[in-house]
């Protein structure tokens, strides 16, 4: 069990993060998909300057928070068997992704019933599926189903789709993280993968990272409670 000064800790810092999370996405800049790399596709004023320090400077550490959260409270669960907490995520992650999902396709559908709303969509490129087709209407029986389960249209929940990927391959990143020699080479090739913002299949490199790293900590006994100096925060100040 953790102590209730850490799980405060945890509750608070999931709760800012998720925050955060909704708050970051209200930005209204040119380059709508904002990623590490992204520059300015606008003048800058002081506007477009804090909307980009603030989404795509500062608040970035929402994401990786929440991994490294996921991945420490993962580890702790070590006495209940894997398939059993895989179970359980099954209920709590992978049944919400599909019907969120699931809810976002039929509105979608329904609304490009009635005009104006196609034309907004299709301005929108929310559902383009190709270069040509930018309609939930125009999408073939299987490209239903890859929205359903691999790239849904409120794009956000991939947060949901990598986190239940991880927990099913717990046991061989736990396995990883605590040998002596494995957990140099994993942790240099997923840092190469976060910094190059690779994406292999269904594994992000930047919530690789970052849930391995909460599992890393957990399970080497890292005092989360007092962080050493190099770490304090006005140092990095």
């Amino acid at each position: 069990m953790l102590p209730e000064f850490i799980s405060q800790k945890f509750r608070f810092w999931s709760f800012v993060s998720m925050v955060l999370l909704v708050f970051v996405h209200g930005y209204n800049l040119d380059v709508r998909y904002l990623q590490i790399v992204s520059m300015p596709a606008e003048a800058l004023d002081a506007t477009t300057f804090t909307e980009y320090f603030l989404a795509n400077g500062i608040l970035r550490f929402r994401i990786p928070m929440l991994f490294i959260i996921s991945g420490y409270l993962f580890a702790m669960m070590d006495s209940t068997p894997h398939r059993d907490r895989i179970r359980k995520r099954v209920r709590t992650l992978l049944l919400p992704y599909l019907l969120w999902s699931a809810l976002c396709l039929a509105l979608f559908y329904v609304a490009e019933l009635f005009q104006p709303t196609p034309d907004w969509i299709a301005a929108a490129h929310v559902a383009q599926i190709d270069e040509t087709r930018m309609l939930v209407h125009d999408y073939h029986w299987w490209e239903w189903l890859i929205r359903l389960t691999l790239a849904p249209l409120p794009y956000q929940l991939w947060f949901i789709r990598v986190l239940f990927i991880y927990n099913l391959a717990y046991p061989w990143i736990r396995n990883w993280v605590l040998g002596p020699r494995s957990v140099k080479v994993f942790f240099g090739v997923v840092t190469f993968l976060w910094l190059g913002n690779v994406q292999l299949f269904l594994f992000e490199g930047e919530g690789l990272l970052c849930f391995a790293l909460g599992v890393w900590m957990q399970k080497s006994g890292f005092n989360i409670s007092q962080p050493s100096r190099w770490l304090r925060p006005g140092w990095w100040a």
